[in-house]
């Protein structure tokens, strides 16, 4: 399942290095809008002895943070307890994390000293509030399964095999009858029979009569050589060649092209159709003609684009990106999410405008509180109207203080 994640820049900042410019081993977090939800039970493990291990949670599947890693530059530092910037705590490149809420048991932890770049301090955890797992940006690798089994070629997740085999790992031999029957060769599903075997497993003795056997590269019958695919001749010696050499778009065995990817036909002539747009420059084309489009494409030549506009993330961090399109949060508007709307008539001075929308003050509503809420028939006289609600004088009830009681 993918999962969509939105990201707005917050001055959260995890310092582990140390002097003026770190190199790559800060954290600069985002507070993330992340469409994908589930619930985990996990067992941390904290290798640091001043602090009690938390044992078993339940981390809340929603990240709430992403953290990529960073070289911070400190321009201005004042304080009146340290004498400047501490240089020997330092740390490695961070990576990239996902931070996500977990409720853990609660721990007694006694206060303990830390330093960082800014220096030497006590500080007391209390609760456990987030886990932070190592991420990457973007979709996965595609690899193959088992490797193509060393008889294939890995693209865009797809196994592409060699003459002779299949299967989704190209792990499958293509298979004879009766494995030639201990008379032949098995080669690309196919028997080639030694001299003086024919048939398709190679379990008729061939009868005399046909010039040198045919060599073992063929069929005798009634004195004449019917020779396999790739060989010709009265007594099927010669190697036969491939049309056109395979036109240089795939490999000649026995007389047959086995053509390479996005080529077809007995030479290899025939261009398949992704191969003519060549998937646009955003995909990989398979010996189908279908087109496996790189992540953020789609299409049948991948000339459509699923990422959305925006800085410095998709829809600017103000809506969901879906199939390329910007879908805004409410209070913003335009293909990137970017323009703040108003609120109608700045809700006509008796409202509060919030993300384009009115909260009208009470007794008001419409679109631009210009609207006072009324009572049923004005209450008949008989009580006070109050946020669109009659109060009813003494002797009287109803909606509309219409009744005597």
């Amino acid at each position: 399942m993918r999962r969509l994640v939105s990201l707005t820049l917050i001055t959260l900042l995890a310092i582990t290095s140390a002097a003026v410019a770190a190199d790559n081993d800060h954290l600069t977090c985002y507070r993330a809008k992340d469409a994908g939800k589930f619930v985990a039970s996990v067992t941390l493990d904290i290798p640091d002895g001043s602090l009690a291990v938390p044992g078993d949670c339940k981390l809340l599947g929603k990240a709430i943070y992403y953290c990529t890693q960073t070289s911070t530059t400190v321009q201005d530092f004042q304080v009146d307890r340290a004498a400047g910037l501490l240089d020997d705590v330092a740390g490695s490149p961070a990576g990239a994390r996902v931070c996500y809420k977990v409720k853990c048991p609660v721990a007694i932890i006694s206060p303990f000293a830390v330093s960082d770049m800014f220096g030497s301090r006590t500080v007391s955890p209390a609760k456990v509030q987030l886990v932070c797992t190592p991420a990457l940006a973007g979709q996965p690798p595609r690899s193959c399964a088992s490797s193509c089994s060393g008889h294939g070629v890995c693209k865009t997740g797809e196994c592409f095999c060699m003459p002779g085999w299949s299967g989704a790992d190209c792990a499958v031999a293509d298979q004879c009858a009766n494995d030639c029957s201990g008379n032949g060769l098995c080669m690309f599903g196919q028997c080639m029979c030694q001299k003086g075997w024919e048939g398709d497993d190679c379990s008729v003795t061939q009868p005399a009569g046909c010039l040198n056997a045919c060599n073992g590269h063929g069929v005798c019958s009634g004195g004449n050589c019917f020779c396999s695919q790739g060989y010709t001749g009265a007594d099927c010696a010669g190697a036969q060649a491939c049309p056109a050499n395979c036109n240089d778009h795939g490999i000649c065995m026995h007389g047959r092209c086995f053509c390479q990817p996005g080529r077809s036909g007995d030479d290899c002539s025939t261009v398949l159709d992704c191969s003519a747009t060549a998937c646009s420059g955003h995909g990989a084309c398979t010996r189908t003609g279908d087109c496996h489009c790189d992540a953020g494409y789609t299409g049948t030549d991948c000339s459509v684009s699923t990422q959305c506009p925006g800085t410095p993330t998709a829809c600017s961090g103000n809506g969901e990106c879906k199939f390329g399109k910007c879908y805004c949060d409410s209070g913003y508007s335009g293909t990137d999410c970017k323009s703040a709307t108003g609120c109608s008539g700045d809700c006509s001075g008796a409202g509060v405008c919030m993300h384009g929308t009115c909260f009208c003050n009470p007794g008001l509503t419409g679109d631009d509180c210009s609207q006072p809420i009324t009572c049923p028939n004005d209450c008949s006289g008989h009580g006070t109207c109050s946020s669109g609600t009659c109060f009813c004088d003494p002797g009287y009830d109803g909606a509309d203080c219409s009744h005597l009681t």
